[in-house]
């Protein structure tokens, strides 16, 4: 934007000559630019060309519409950016990684009737742990940190499994945000009806319910999707969501949202803006330590008088001969006490010769500052807010005090039992498609009772004690009194751990 652009005026008015209106025509603009250039708080996939305050609209679009394919495109961009370069992102993901997932997480427990063939269902399923990626062969313990990662960046993603759609291999198949989009019309109606209509990848039926999407590898990124290189998978809208190949979480803040919303998007334009004053400070802070000095000029370069003849001035140097006046040159040039070199190296000391005229001045640095720590770590911890955690795990900053740490691990276990109950949902869909595949290829026998599925539970690791003898003793008083169960304590697998 340029300035010329703000207000048509004459170029050869000055602003005295500016009435009052054209004067608060000029000001309120110029105070629009200075806002939007003034800090995080404007919308991180339109630019900083928009107003700081938000303006209150009313909404006649979707939400799909609102954030298009192009914006949704390039928040996902940032946030996959931050994951590459911000350590403070990178620290949260890792957190979720670390007390949702863990070594141990996503361990199935089977609570049937019959105690052999459930130890036959466990020791099957975890052979096919050990494999259960479509395309790397990653582990299932790996695939849920993966899944957990892709749904807190992008918001949403598709998994697949594989049960005779490409090679029948009973793997799952993980499709990002951006593997998801709009496909033709002709191949959208052939497969869902002439009434169908899509949104982002996503396909209702007339009555607006969710029936479908397409997903695509190859076609990443694409705002139409080519049907012969994509999936177009399809759902009953009023069955079971077992009884589906596929399966799409996603983070919604309205119940006719649509795709999914990423909790990074809130924090995102304070953690890129962060990493950039962080980078700053960190460049002063590297400039600073390998400058020890700077070297200052203490006189102006113009010819001056010598010190010498202003000391002559005073006696009276017209009656004395050459000789005389050289002798008194060199009796006042004596008067100077000096230092030599071999005093100086005696002393220990390190001397630089300067140029007359130019003196060295040690430097006072004042980076890295100690105040921009603490800022640091209070955008840190407005960043790590949005995700549900607390200072203690976005910056590692540990409380000295037992009960002030132990209570910030209070406030943020919720967000870890969340991402676990999450993940809980995916883990009985990947375990009931397994089963059925697995009796469809002979691998175990079909004894599965009727509900199964409510016999199924998972393990998931939990917070560390700081002080183990307080929780144990705090333990043994909440059993005593009735206010807690060895199930809530040891998790799922309490039995198995007490025999």
């Amino acid at each position: 934007m340029h300035f010329k652009n703000l207000f048509k005026i004459n170029k050869t008015k000055s602003w005295d000559n500016l009435t009052n209106e054209q004067k608060q025509t000029v000001a309120s603009k110029l105070s629009r630019i200075v806002k939007a250039m003034s800090g995080a708080r404007y919308k991180i996939v339109s630019g900083s060309d928009q107003y700081q305050r938000e303006l209150g609209i009313t909404e006649t679009r979707s939400e799909d519409e609102i954030l298009n394919h192009q914006r949704r495109g390039q928040l996902l961009d940032l946030a996959r950016n931050a994951t590459r370069n911000s350590s403070i992102f990178t620290t949260i993901l890792r957190q979720f990684d670390f007390h949702a997932v863990g070594q141990d997480g996503g361990k199935c427990i089977l609570s049937f009737q019959d105690s052999d063939y459930a130890k036959t269902v466990r020791e099957q399923f975890a052979s096919w742990t050990r494999n259960a990626d479509f395309f790397d062969g990653l582990n299932f313990n790996t695939l849920l940190k993966l899944i957990l990662k892709t749904y807190l960046i992008g918001g949403d993603e598709v998994l697949l499994f594989d049960d005779g759609l490409l090679s029948d291999s009973g793997r799952i198949l993980l499709y990002e945000p951006d593997e998801i989009g709009n496909t033709t019309d002709d191949a959208l109606f052939a497969r869902y009806g002439k009434k169908a209509k899509q949104s982002l990848g996503r396909v209702y039926n007339e009555y607006g319910q969710f029936q479908g999407v397409i997903v695509s590898k190859s076609q990443r990124g694409q705002e139409i999707f080519n049907p012969k290189q994509s999936y177009l998978l399809k759902r009953d809208p009023n069955g079971n969501t077992f009884d589906d190949l596929w399966l799409m979480p996603r983070n919604i803040f309205r119940i006719n949202q649509g795709r999914g919303i990423t909790p990074t998007s809130a924090s995102l334009a304070t953690i890129l803006d962060l990493e950039s004053f962080i980078g700053f400070e960190l460049a002063a802070s590297k400039k600073n330590a390998q400058t020890l000095a700077v070297v200052s000029k203490t006189k102006p370069d113009v010819i001056d008088i010598p010190d010498t003849f202003d000391k002559l001035s005073n006696e009276d140097v017209e009656n004395m001969t050459d000789e005389q006046i050289q002798k008194l040159i060199e009796a006042q040039n004596q008067e100077t006490p000096t230092m030599s070199l071999d005093v100086i190296r005696n002393a220990g000391t390190i001397y630089q010769v300067m140029p007359e005229d130019y003196r060295l001045e040690l430097l006072d640095t004042k980076h890295p500052n100690n105040q921009s720590i603490e800022f640091v770590r209070w955008l840190a911890n407005q960043s790590g807010a949005t995700f549900g955690l607390t200072s203690s795990f976005t910056t590692l900053n540990v409380d000295n005090s037992y009960s002030g740490f132990r209570g910030e691990t209070l406030l943020a276990e919720p967000a870890f039992q969340e991402a676990q109950h999450f993940l809980e949902q995916i883990c009985d869909w990947v375990f009931y498609r397994w089963s059925k595949w697995a009796v469809k290829k002979g691998i175990i026998e079909n004894k599965f009772q009727e509900n199964y599925m409510r016999n199924v539970s998972w393990c998931w690791d939990k917070l560390r004690d700081v002080d183990t003898l307080k929780e144990i003793n705090a333990q043994k008083l909440q059993l005593a009194s009735g206010i807690s169960s060895y199930r809530e304590i040891l998790g799922s697998d309490w039995q198995e751990k007490l025999l």
